[in-house]
């Protein structure tokens, strides 16, 4: 039997608590510290020098030399990861994966760098030489299209688990390319020359037209949904199919240049061209097109709360359906290429340039991530995740927010 003192600490208080052990070869204590971390008690530590450190158990024996202490404590069984030895607590770090930042806040196969996660290799096409095209958020999974050859294991719709592990299989969908993709409960839904989709669940697909849908895709109000055919240089037509998607489309001629990208905000249908952004009526068939803002929408157009963020003019732009403005959203010239919005950021690539960067809501700059991949192509994510496509290399990225 053993009689022994121990010391539990809380925010800086002290007092001694009476411990009866009734062990015959170890004696044991278990301390906690909230609030900021100390040095530890004197004797041989029980963690290393990492950032990050949890509650540890420490005993009579010398202590071990786990990497994740923050100094020497009592005597313990050393820490590993964010365990480290006694007298410590849980902090945010600049390096560690599993406290990125913040305590807690895991990258999930990325690495951490100045206390942000960076970008990790989700999937990987068989073949290098495939091409990363469409993707989207369905449900709690990630879909993408990718291509190399007709029939090549490469080509096709796929999708995976947002929280799936880095490089797992994924789910192959068809063996047709989705240039842009969509999702509308429970179709995965792409582009390809016409419309195709496929259940969420299931790996046959469906082709709902022909030679109707060749770009940009949108699903809008009661599941209907609008897909861009481009008939030649001069012109672009909005084909718009309804529930269930295997109904004759109705074919809306804009008489405009290249349409870009489409995007629906309430019962509106906006599309971009080299000359502007228009509005038209998604409800119903297509009167003259209103233009909205007269500068050039030269790739994507994302809606977020109710405003329309897009790259034109060498800026980044948002447009206000309601308040019918156009304002420049980050003052600093920038081509945008792909754009994603959530209630805190947005996040922008630029063509040929391997960055990705991040702004809050007022335009400031709030992070930049050096890619070892090629640029963003298209990206989909939520409150928690940014995933992208490369176009090259056959590549899909996940970024822990």
């Amino acid at each position: 039997m053993t009689d022994m003192t121990c010391i539990r600490r809380y925010d800086g208080e002290v007092s001694r608590v009476a411990c009866l052990m009734f062990v015959s070869w170890l004696s044991s204590c278990t301390e906690v510290q909230f609030g900021p971390p100390s040095s530890g008690a004197s004797g041989p530590g029980g963690g290393g020098s990492g950032a990050s450190v949890t509650t540890s158990t420490g005993g009579t024996g010398p202590g071990g030399t786990g990497p994740g202490g923050s100094g020497p404590g009592a005597a313990g069984s050393g820490g590993t990861g964010t365990t480290g030895g006694t007298g410590g607590s849980c902090i945010g770090s600049m390096t560690d994966p599993n406290n990125c930042g913040t305590c807690g806040h895991q990258c999930e196969g990325g690495d951490c760098k100045d206390g942000i996660c960076q970008p990790t290799l989700f999937w990987q096409a068989g073949d290098a030489a495939a091409f990363t095209r469409g993707i989207t958020i369905a449900e709690s999974s990630v879909a993408w299209g990718a291509i190399l050859t007709a029939g090549s294991p490469s080509t096709g719709v796929f999708s995976l688990p947002q929280t799936a592990a880095p490089l797992s299989v994924a789910m192959k969908h068809s063996d047709i390319v989705g240039v842009r993709l969509a999702y509308s409960t429970p179709w995965i839904l792409w582009t390809n020359g016409t419309l195709h989709g496929a259940a969420l669940t299931e790996t046959d697909e469906t082709t709902f037209g022909s030679g109707q849908c060749s770009s940009a895709l949108a699903v809008g109000p009661q599941s209907s949904v609008f897909c861009v055919a481009q008939e030649g240089p001069a012109t672009s037509d909005i084909w718009r199919y309804t529930s269930p998607y295997s109904k004759p489309a109705t074919l809306w001629q804009t008489g405009l240049s290249t349409v870009t990208d489409i995007a629906i905000v309430g019962d509106s249908l906006f599309f971009g061209t080299a000359s502007g952004l228009y509005r038209v009526s998604a409800a119903a068939p297509m009167g003259v097109p209103e233009l909205v803002a007269d500068d050039a929408v030269l790739r994507e157009i994302e809606p977020f709360g109710g405003d329309l963020y897009f790259g034109g003019g060498g800026y980044l732009r948002r447009h206000n359906p309601e308040m019918a403005s156009t304002d420049i959203v980050v003052t600093t010239p920038l081509e945008a290429k792909a754009i994603h919005v959530d209630a805190n950021h947005i996040y922008v690539s630029e063509s040929n340039v391997s960055v990705l960067r991040r702004y809050d809501h007022a335009g400031n700059a709030a992070g930049v991530w050096t890619l070892d991949s090629s640029d963003p192509h298209v990206m989909a994510g939520t409150t928690e995740y940014l995933f992208y496509t490369t176009y090259e290399l056959g590549q899909v990225y996940r970024l822990v927010k």
